[in-house]
C-alpha cells in the first residue's frame, strides 16, 4: 500500500496475514486495586527503501470481563 504526501488512511492488519500480530499467553491487565497492571507495548516502523521513515510505540492492555447471574440472583464480574 502506497501513501501519498500528508494522506491519512485507516488500515486494518490481520493476524491471519501476519502473525506477529498474535499474542502468546499475555498477561491480563488489571485495575492495580486487583491485581499487577501488566501492559504490552506495540512498536511499528514504517520503511521506504529500507530506511525507517516513522516509528510510534503505544503501551496497550489486556482485558475481557464476563459476568453471570448467580444461584442467587446476584451478578457476578469476572
Amino acid at each position: 500500500m502506497e501513501l501519498a504526501a500528508h494522506e491519512d488512511r485507516t488500515v486494518s492488519f490481520a493476524p491471519a496475514q501476519f502473525a506477529q500480530l498474535i499474542l502468546h499467553n499475555p498477561k491480563p491487565w488489571w485495575p492495580r486495586q486487583m491485581g499487577e497492571p501488566h501492559l504490552e507495548r506495540l512498536t511499528m516502523s514504517f520503511r521506504e527503501q529500507g530506511e525507517v521513515t516513522d516509528e510510534q510505540s503505544i503501551d496497550f492492555g489486556v482485558r475481557e470481563m464476563t459476568s453471570e447471574l448467580t444461584a442467587n440472583g446476584s451478578r457476578l464480574f469476572a
